[in-house]
Formats: C-alpha cells, sequence, structure tokens
C-alpha cells in the first residue's frame, strides 16, 4: 500500500503517481488525473471537512463537489489511506438505498 505525505500546512500532496490496477485503461486514466490529483485531493478532504460531525459518503461528496464518483472515491481512499479521514460508524442511506460509510476528518 502506497504511503502518502502531508505538508504540515494542511495542503495534500500527491503521491508520485496515481493509483492504478494494471490494464492500460487504467494507466491511461492515472496519467489523465496526475496534474490534478493534489487540487481534487484537497477539495475532498475540505468537503469532507466542511460536513463536521455529519461527515459525508462518497455519493454525497461525488454530487456536492460534481465530480465522477470514481474520480471522488479514488481521492477518498488516497485520505483514508494516509489517515486524514476515518469511517465515523454512522451509516446513510444511497440514493440507490444502500447503507454507506459517513466518512470524517481525522
Amino acid at each position: 500500500m502506497r504511503q502518502l505525505s502531508f505538508e504540515f500546512s494542511g495542503l495534500v500532496t500527491p503521491p508520485a503517481d496515481p493509483p492504478h490496477s494494471g490494464p492500460a485503461t487504467s494507466r491511461a486514466a492515472a496519467d489523465a488525473v496526475k496534474p490534478a490529483i493534489g487540487k481534487l485531493r484537497r477539495l475532498v478532504l475540505h468537503f469532507i471537512a466542511k460536513q463536521g460531525l455529519a461527515g459525508a459518503t462518497d455519493h454525497e461528496v461525488s454530487a456536492g463537489l460534481g465530480l465522477l464518483s470514481d474520480t471522488a472515491r479514488a481521492r477518498r481512499v488516497e485520505l483514508r489511506d494516509a489517515g486524514r479521514i476515518v469511517d465515523s460508524g454512522q451509516r446513510r442511506a444511497t440514493p440507490s438505498g444502500r447503507r454507506a460509510i459517513v466518512w470524517v476528518k481525522k
């Protein structure tokens, strides 16, 4: 698992390369998002932090920021892996009615 680095100022610095699962299409997607990955990660972190203890689900993050769900979820996973956000223990229904983890800033 790749460890992310974060500056003390609270700005999220991107890893050397965005994660991908190996296929050419996945590598192409990682290359396409690389220039914006730090900004996207900061947007996701700020959105979740802004929700306070109410937190946000993946769907709420993507809808609230107008991001594709794959993009928002990938940045959320990176933030979780870096210890910047945690599972609040809460669950909320998604538009499909399934229960989703509510994430909060650590």
